[in-house]
């Protein structure tokens, strides 16, 4: 239970970041709109200019949201792994030197799924925290193009975008994942589902 406050406590912070940012920047836009109102602005490209930063807050906010996701996502996988992950460790007289968050989120998802036999990639919204993986990843490494091989690219190059709505939208995928993946491990311990 506790577990589930905690993560609620940091999604909220997440939702209301996002919030923040969009009514600041409606805010600014506003503002831009009532100054061009005025005959602040001399010609077309100027307003532009000055509409620019306040369009831009919502996409960085937006991105920054999805990779506070994926951070959180790989960090409670990593964590519910720690159990086969030691154990494995300790059967092979720990010959890698490796800590639990050096490992890679692919290994630590087949730690958990041969450890409490189940299927990750069965649990509802899995999809959804995968594409939160793949567009985070792009941000990280190629500042949002897809990646031309891996990614179902119409055209190259191809430009993966979120927006606050999308942003908001996964929140909500990655709290029920989470509690998706918690219900399945608790199955092997006490049978008392996370709501």
């Amino acid at each position: 239970m506790s577990r589930l406050i905690i993560l609620d406590i940091e999604l909220n912070a997440l939702k209301s970041f996002l919030e923040t940012i969009k009514t600041a920047s409606g805010k600014e836009y506003l503002s831009i709109r009532k100054q061009s109102k005025a005959g602040k602005f001399t010609n077309f490209e100027d307003e532009n200019n000055a509409l620019f930063f306040s369009m831009a807050w919502e996409g960085i906010a937006s991105r920054a949201v999805f990779l506070e996701l994926n951070a959180l996502v790989e960090w409670e996988i990593q964590l519910l792994s720690s159990e086969a992950f030691f154990k494995e460790k300790f059967l092979t007289y720990c010959k890698k030197s490796k800590i639990l968050s050096d490992q890679k989120v692919s290994d630590a998802i087949k730690l958990i799924e041969k450890h409490y036999q189940i299927k990750v990639n069965k649990i509802e919204h899995f999809e959804a925290i995968e594409n939160i993986r793949k567009k985070t990843n792009s941000f990280k490494h190629r500042k949002g193009f897809k990646h031309p091989f891996n990614d179902n690219c119409k055209n190259i190059p191809e430009k993966n975008e979120v927006n606050y709505e999308e942003a908001l939208e996964s929140i909500n995928y990655v709290r029920l994942f989470l509690i998706g993946l918690w219900n399945r491990i608790s199955k092997n311990y006490d049978n008392r589902p996370i709501k």
